[in-house]
Order: structure tokens, then C-alpha cells, then sequence
């Protein structure tokens, strides 16, 4: 059987993908304000974020959304 996922329209799946990446920016935001609040940073927290912008938004989203939408 395939998962719900597997399923879902590719722009859909791209929605998806969208609202996850406007959470990891919410959850950079709030990192930011607490790190100048505190006076400093949260360097595992920073790290995770950085790997999934670099990982999942660089490496995965853009080249699907190329794919889908300019090809």
C-alpha cells in the first residue's frame, strides 16, 4: 500500500514541503531573538538548522520544484 505521501499530487507534496521549511525559518527566528536575548547561541539547535536548509531545502525541494514547475 503507499503511504499518504506517495499519493499526493507533486504540487501538493511541494505545499507540503513549503510549510515545513516556513517552520525550520519560524524556529531560526525565535533561535535568533532568544541567542540576542541571552547573549548567546544554541550551537547544536543553529547546526540541525543549517543541515536541513542546506540538506533538505538545497539539496531536495529546489531541485523538485525545478523539476516540476520549470521543466
Amino acid at each position: 500500500m503507499r503511504s499518504e505521501h506517495e499519493r499526493l499530487a507533486p504540487i501538493d507534496i511541494l505545499r507540503h514541503e513549503h510549510a515545513l521549511v516556513e517552520r525550520v525559518i519560524a524556529a531560526m527566528e525565535r533561535e535568533a531573538r532568544t541567542a540576542r536575548e541571552r547573549g548567546r547561541v544554541n550551537g547544536a539547535a543553529v547546526r540541525q538548522m543549517i543541515d536541513f536548509a542546506q540538506g533538505f531545502t538545497d539539496g531536495c525541494h529546489h531541485l523538485k520544484e525545478e523539476r516540476l514547475l520549470f521543466a
